[in-house]
């Protein structure tokens, strides 16, 4: 049985329920995000943060998207961590994808694409490694950008650490609740 969502709309006293279909979803969805997708040295880490990347770009409304990672890496057919995981994005997609190819750490990827964020952009960081929570929480906290974070595939929080929360289908964003802890540890703050 396919699921599909509904969307109540009120016309001159009437109410209309509607079918919405994902791409129509989007389009009602006001904010607009930029996806920050964290670097990986290991090849099976990196594709799975593309498949993170993939997944935010079908849930929600994607402004441009920023794979980061200078580091070199014959794992990574010798291309930057940025590099590869963009190319591996590979379809034309309707947004500008960006590439920081510079920093060679978690600190170094956000203060390099905090530098290229406009004040209050809204971002989503991704990644399949416990550094994304505070890459997050230090976008928003130290760099003033809104952010939620998607720790990809399926997991989820439990107070410092995390756990297998169900199938990638389940995926959600989360918000950077409580996480300066882990970004003072990450060396962001």
């Amino acid at each position: 049985m396919k699921k599909s969502t509904k969307l109540m709309v009120i016309v001159g006293g009437m109410v209309l329920v509607v079918g919405v279909g994902k791409t129509l979803s989007k389009i009602l969805t006001p904010k607009e995000y930029t996806v920050v997708v964290l670097g990986s040295h290991q090849r099976a880490d990196a594709l799975v943060r593309v498949e993170g990347a993939k997944w935010v770009a079908n849930n929600f409304r994607v402004k441009k998207m920023i794979f980061t990672g200078g580091k070199l890496n014959p794992a990574l057919d010798w291309k930057t961590e940025a590099d590869f995981m963009a190319d591996e994005m590979g379809a034309i997609v309707p947004y500008p994808v960006l590439r920081e190819t510079f920093s060679s750490s978690t600190a170094g990827n956000i203060k390099r694409v905090a530098k290229v964020l406009l004040p209050g952009e809204r971002v989503i960081v991704v990644s399949n490694h416990h550094h994304v929570r505070s890459a997050a929480w230090c976008l928003e906290h130290v760099y003033g950008h809104p952010s939620l974070f998607v720790y990809y595939p399926g997991y989820g929080w439990e107070g410092e650490g995390y756990k297998r929360v169900g199938s990638v289908k389940n995926q959600m964003a989360l918000p950077t609740e409580q996480s300066q802890n882990l970004c003072e540890r990450a060396g962001c703050c």
